[in-house]
């Protein structure tokens, strides 16, 4: 923080041209077996987390007709997320509960 100071302050040309660089270490490390993963915001652990909880998953609606699985299981769950970010974005205006009914 000192430094961004230093060179906001002292050489602000050097940022205004783009030379300086801020460096965002990553904020979580996922070990999965032997392999490690870095991920770098919340939005890229619940992809993480989606992709490992869907793999291998299914849902079946009906006996008759085939398993919902992959791309079409992700998108299900994908276009979930959105309506429940814009129910709890909604949810400070209207009843939460009478959103979820719509």
């Amino acid at each position: 923080t000192l430094l961004l100071t230093f060179f906001f302050r002292q050489m602000r040309e050097l940022i205004e041209r783009g030379h300086i660089f801020i460096a965002q270490p990553p904020l979580y490390k996922i070990s999965r077996g032997k392999q490690g993963q870095y991920l770098k915001d919340d939005e890229a652990l619940n992809r993480y987390l989606t992709q490992a909880a869907l793999d291998g998953a299914a849902i079946v609606v009906n006996p008759e007709a085939p398993p919902i699985t992959g791309t079409g299981l992700e998108e299900l769950v994908e276009r979930f997320r959105k309506v429940a970010a814009t129910i709890d974005r909604l949810g400070r205006l209207y009843a939460p509960p009478v959103l979820w009914q719509m």
